[in-house]
């Protein structure tokens, strides 16, 4: 394969992963880098292609952690949680560079297995008020060290949030704002360690156009569409996913 075609497969290979990604964070709330990381690092080393998701996840989880108005009151609730968060993405995101790429693809695949089985299980343990004091920054510090070395806050943090039986629109911008202060902690981490450079920048900037078309086209569809069924196709795809980055890893 010739130059030319090579780089226009990984152009194709990337916005398809974003407008996929983008797509499931607009139909279920979650998942942007769950599905596109593991899809983006097919045809870019791993630290790229969490690099490039830094402007996407901004802006789609500023779009949704602002969207009605609960913003506020989710800070007051969950600040510990937040701050454990923005503290340990720096120390964990160090590494990033320095990994082994397999033992990356192993992380990506255990992050991705983990927050695929227990939406296939429907089986989420609930989270006690009296509970939230230790339990949400202990979920934080381990999200932390997840995230900065895949950008993968989600699987313990979607997990503690279904455990505290949020309600709908709460859940997502709760999602949404604990998610925007850790991407905000780990870009400035990647860009203070030269993984995340201008030029990588200007391609994250350019990747929010596909994610917000995917993320645009998901929002139809939950409108349309069995919530629950789709949250198990979804399941379904991630748990092949993160199989298939463990084969990679061990291969």
């Amino acid at each position: 394969m010739d130059a030319g075609a090579g780089a226009g497969l990984t152009l194709a290979v990337a916005a398809a992963g974003l407008m996929l990604g983008g797509f499931v964070k607009g139909t279920i709330g979650i998942g942007l880098p769950l599905v596109a990381v593991p899809l983006l690092a097919t045809v870019m080393p791993v630290p790229q292609a969490v690099a490039l998701m830094v402007l996407p996840l901004m802006v789609t989880n500023l779009w949704q952690g602002l969207a009605g108005g609960h913003a506020p009151t989710i800070v007051r609730r969950f600040w510990p949680m937040i701050l454990v968060l923005m503290a340990t993405i720096p120390v964990s995101a160090t590494a990033l560079s320095a990994l082994d790429p397999s033992l990356l693809y192993l992380i990506l695949g255990a992050a991705v297995v983990v927050s695929a089985v227990p939406m296939l299980a429907d089986v989420v343990p609930p989270i006690p008020p009296h509970a939230e004091p230790w339990a949400g920054p202990l979920v934080a510090g381990i999200a932390g060290g997840l995230g900065g070395v895949s950008s993968f806050f989600g699987p313990p943090i979607v997990l503690y949030m279904l455990g505290l039986h949020l309600a709908k629109d709460l859940f997502v911008a709760t999602m949404a704002i604990v998610y925007l202060t850790g991407t905000i902690a780990l870009s400035l981490t990647l860009a203070a360690n030269a993984v995340l450079t201008l030029g990588l920048l200007k391609l994250s900037a350019a990747a929010v156009l596909p994610t917000a078309l995917g993320m645009a086209g998901g929002a139809l569809v939950r409108r349309r569409i069995d919530q629950r069924l789709f949250r198990r196709v979804v399941a379904v795809t991630l748990l092949v996913i993160g199989v298939n980055f463990g084969w990679k890893a061990l291969s």
